[in-house]
């Protein structure tokens, strides 16, 4: 039981850091300003604390998450998480609608995707 929880906590960890680094690429984000992200969304979030971390001076990670903040059009450290979130979120979105139009392929008959794709004929 602890395999397969461990398992899937490292399979959740890896999925996490690839959508990082595709969030992070949409919004030319440095390698730096993405360990940064890396930071905050592993609930290291404090200026001391990311700078330890990094081992950067505190005024390095504030001037970082300025040039954060500009790229990403956010102000605020729950803004960023907020835009990430919803950057995940609006992906797993559209992932759940190919898999519905997937399996709408793959299980109706054709003659049932054209009339779904028509107008309905009216019952008289």
């Amino acid at each position: 039981m602890y395999i397969i929880e461990d398992q899937q906590t490292e399979a959740i960890r890896k999925t996490m850091n690839l959508e990082i680094q595709e969030f992070c690429s949409k919004y030319q984000l440095s390698r730096r300003e993405t360990e940064i992200v890396m930071c905050i969304t592993n609930k290291i979030i404090h200026f001391k604390d990311i700078a330890a971390h990094l081992n950067v001076s505190p005024s390095t990670v504030n001037n970082h998450f300025k040039n954060i903040f500009n790229k990403t059009g956010t102000n605020s450290k729950s803004e960023l998480l907020t835009t990430f979130l919803e950057h995940v979120f609006l992906k797993l979105r559209l992932l759940q609608v190919e898999h519905a139009e997937c399996r709408t392929r793959t299980f109706v008959p054709e003659k049932k995707l054209i009339f779904l794709t028509s107008n309905r004929p009216s019952h008289q």
